[in-house]
């Protein structure tokens, strides 16, 4: 299942940078940062609990969750409730659930995706914008464009009557 919620954020242009899981769930975090093939991980996962829970060498359990210091957003994928044990290590990260159980499993990860862009994660565009062609960065806010007048003409005190300068108020 966690495999399936991370290809799913994957298509939509979301990808793990740093990952940690907690038992099996090691074994996800190692194939989502490309340590371990998917085919190795199953394998694992197959493996009787104390086997599997081990993890693969290396892999970044909860057990090495203060690697998570610093981080800012966090895509939980996995059922609620997070370990507490990596929200305490972590510190204050924008944690956002990709799992709900009862509810519909695509409009979760879509209403994830949603809070992770909002939140500012690094989205590959590329998976919306399948097509060449330049791209160009608009702004989010009215005040950031910048439409060409001279400073001395723009509205600066926003509380006060509205200013027309050659057409644009």
């Amino acid at each position: 299942v966690q495999v399936g919620v991370t290809e799913m954020l994957a298509a939509r242009g979301i990808r793990a940078v740093a990952a940690v899981g907690h038992g099996v769930g090691e074994l996800t975090a190692a194939w989502a940062t490309g340590e371990l093939p998917l085919p190795e991980a199953a394998r694992r996962a197959a493996e009787p609990p104390s086997a599997a829970a081990a993890g693969p060498e290396g892999a970044a359990g909860e057990g090495r969750a203060p690697a998570l210091a610093g981080v800012e957003l966090l895509a939980h994928v996995g059922p609620p409730p997070m370990p507490v044990t990596l929200i305490r290590h972590s510190g204050s990260p924008a944690i956002v659930p990709t799992m709900d159980p009862g509810r519909d499993g695509v409009e979760v990860v879509d209403r994830a995706v949603d809070e992770l862009v909002v939140a500012g994660a690094d989205t590959d565009w590329s998976a919306y914008f399948t097509r060449p062609g330049r791209v160009v960065t608009l702004p989010a806010y009215p005040w950031q464009r910048d439409c060409g007048l001279p400073a001395r003409r723009m509205l600066h005190n926003v509380s006060g009557p509205a200013l027309y300068v050659g057409g644009v108020s």
